[in-house]
């Protein structure tokens, strides 16, 4: 199974690197579908992982489950 989610339109996302330091800050002028390679626990927060060396920690999201 592979989970993706749909970010919204308008949305802000900001994305770190596995050291907790801001890369960038993303907004979204289109729905986007991001998949979810993972998480982990970076600098005391949970962060899901959206790409190679890329983390969040809000979504806000709507879950699609493909099989």
């Amino acid at each position: 199974m592979v989970k993706e989610y749909y970010g919204l339109k308008g949305n802000q996302y900001f994305i770190y690197n596995r050291q907790g330091k801001l890369v960038k800050k993303l907004k979204l002028k289109k729905e986007k579908v991001f998949k979810i390679r993972g998480h982990r626990i970076v600098k005391d927060q949970y962060m899901y992982q959206i790409g190679k060396n890329q983390y969040t920690p809000s979504l806000s999201f709507r879950w699609v489950i493909k099989k």
